[in-house]
């Protein structure tokens, strides 16, 4: 097994890891990206991480992405336009990591193109919050100037896969996933770094 480091950055160029930037200094943005020892063949994110990450975002709320059709827990359909274009696609809810593998993995979103957006909710959330947020990540793919109190942590991936872009509601939803990861991390043997 490879040796694999996460690593978590609060002072990058959201340009060069094609970040959606904040509007305002409400919460921090985390960029977690990796190092395996011995590189992977193809972009995206190595299983290791993806589980990590997942355990981490589920650890703090109930997660939904948009996903293939049957590979998890639908909410609902939402039509996105992007251009003159329209396709529909499927919502799905994770509240075990397990269930979260998929959002790394689709086919019509897929993370190593960067066509991918996870919102963690605190249990409870409508339905109908969730899914009016995740109509203007994928339609419009930047941040809303603000989005609901019960939404801590907003995560979208980055260039080639290759980074994961955690934006936080408070510096308080911060420090949760970032404890959240460590824990996580150790758990599978995986080294975490944090950079100031």
């Amino acid at each position: 097994m490879a040796s694999v480091t996460i690593e978590l950055n609060r002072q990058f160029d959201p340009g060069r890891w094609q970040i959606a930037g904040r509007r305002d200094e409400g919460g921090p943005t985390l960029l977690m990206t990796w190092e395996l020892e011995t590189d992977p063949v193809d972009a995206g994110m190595p299983r290791e991480v993806q589980t990590v990450l997942a355990e981490a975002l589920c650890s703090l709320g109930f997660c939904c992405f948009a996903g293939d059709p049957g590979s998890g827990t639908s909410i609902g359909p939402l039509t996105l336009r992007r251009g003159l274009s329209r396709r529909r696609t499927e919502i799905l809810r994770a509240e075990r990591a397990a269930d979260l593998l998929p959002a790394f993995d689709s086919g019509a979103h897929d993370w190593s193109m960067a066509a991918q957006w996870i919102v963690v909710s605190a249990p409870g959330t409508a339905r109908d919050t969730v899914l009016a947020l995740l109509k203007g990540l994928l339609d419009q793919w930047e941040l809303p100037a603000e989005w609901p109190a019960v939404v801590p942590v907003i995560v979208q991936a980055g260039v080639d896969g290759d980074a994961a872009g955690c934006h936080c509601r408070t510096p308080e939803a911060a420090q949760k996933l970032a404890d959240a990861i460590q824990r996580s991390a150790t758990a599978h043997a995986v080294a975490v770094r944090l950079v100031a």
